[in-house]
């Protein structure tokens, strides 16, 4: 896909082969929230401590774990005041993916960029 990118924090090495996607986020609440509390104060992006589908950032996430062959992603949100770090694992959604992969292709790509 090569109207497709992605720029990966990290990806999380297991017994020296790729395991995960890591993407990390810094919210402003981690200056005085820790991990315990980030969910509760970063609700734009959180639901019950899960990242939630409908945020961009959820479709960051399976964009990159599409592009780089993964099916994990730790979702990171640093809490820098406290030097504290709140956990996510993502799975890879096949169907969210193929919609905003399609999406993004048909109705963005081809309408914006490439008008006859």
């Amino acid at each position: 896909m090569p109207r497709f990118g992605y720029n990966a924090d990290g990806i999380i090495l297991r017994d020296s082969a790729f395991s995960d996607l890591w993407e990390n986020k810094t919210p402003g609440a981690g200056k005085t929230h820790g991990a315990a509390t980030i969910c509760d104060k970063c609700k734009k992006c959180m639901v019950n401590s899960r990242l939630k589908i409908k945020h961009d950032d959820y479709g960051q996430v399976q964009l990159g774990m599409l592009l780089t062959c993964m099916r994990t992603c730790d979702f990171t949100l640093y809490c820098d005041g406290l030097d504290e770090i709140f956990v996510d694992k993502v799975t890879f959604n096949e169907t969210f993916t193929k919609d905003m992969v399609v999406a993004l292709t048909e109705v963005f790509y081809f309408s914006r960029f490439c008008h006859g």
